[in-house]
């Protein structure tokens, strides 16, 4: 059975990938499968949360801001703090809290 749920069928290439014989002292199947995987963290990493709760932060300070009568100093305030979250996001990426790329 899949990880993605019952009934679900893995592709024959994870099977090839399971499957792979690596010389000895060279690893085993296992480590080569996951090395092989593609990126799939699914945002679960701390870079991840942190930037996007920086981000849901500016997008609420914005939404008040259009609430109490369109105040344009508070929005763009607001749309700041998005930006902010999106270099905090990188940043924390690039510090090895993020998904390593492949």
């Amino acid at each position: 059975m899949s990880e993605h749920g019952p009934g679900a069928q893995d592709a024959a290439h994870t099977h090839a990938l399971r499957d792979a014989v690596i010389p000895t002292g060279q690893g085993t199947a296992n480590e080569a499968y996951l090395a092989a995987q593609p990126l799939a963290h699914d945002g679960r990493t701390l870079a991840a949360w942190t930037g996007s709760a920086i981000a849901g932060l500016g997008f609420l300070i914005s939404a008040v801001g259009f609430l109490i009568g369109l105040n344009w100093a508070v929005i763009w305030a607001g749309l700041g703090v998005v930006a902010i979250a999106a270099i905090v996001g990188l940043v924390m990426r690039n510090l090895g809290y993020g998904a390593r790329e492949s």
